[in-house]
């Protein structure tokens, strides 16, 4: 099993007083992000791409999608402001696959906490930036052997 858990690219700048805010697209620094991420996911075997419903993720890993053949699966416990036993049990669901969730800033925070505090070893390296990649591998059934972080480039 291994998950590639990604922060949504970039998508300007957040409105808290706008009621629509959550339904901002990526921006072009964005869209550069999520072609980044099809370029670095697109040679692994991932059999599922798993995505808050919000448009910024969807956008996020469409074009991974696209390059693997799946559809991108819309899944309400990777929102923003999801509680983090949603999103975990998302993580954890299925042993046998590699799959991608695509989701924000509030809710990969907890999960990567929840891992290291059941034990998963994170590395050196750690950072939640947009379109930034998580990879966790070694599930026993508790928790992920190893964790490591990468950023995404775009030049």
């Amino acid at each position: 099993m291994t998950i590639y858990l990604i922060r949504h690219g970039s998508a300007g700048k957040r409105n808290s007083a706008d009621s629509r805010d959550g339904e901002r697209n990526l921006d072009e620094l964005g869209r550069r992000q999520a072609a980044a991420i099809a370029d670095l996911l697109g040679s692994k075997k991932i059999t599922g791409v798993l995505s808050s419903p919000y448009p910024r993720c969807v956008q996020t890993v469409k074009p991974l999608a696209k390059s693997l053949g799946l559809k991108v699966d819309r899944r309400p416990g990777l929102s923003e402001g999801s509680m983090v036993d949603e999103a975990w049990d998302l993580v954890t669901a299925d042993p046998a696959v590699n799959v991608v969730l695509c989701s924000h800033g509030d809710v990969i925070p907890e999960i990567i906490m929840r891992a290291e505090a059941r034990g998963t070893d994170l590395g050196k390296k750690v950072g939640f930036a947009k379109a930034s990649v998580w990879t966790l591998r070694g599930w026993n059934g508790i928790t992920f052997r190893k964790a490591t972080y990468r950023k995404t480039r775009t030049e």
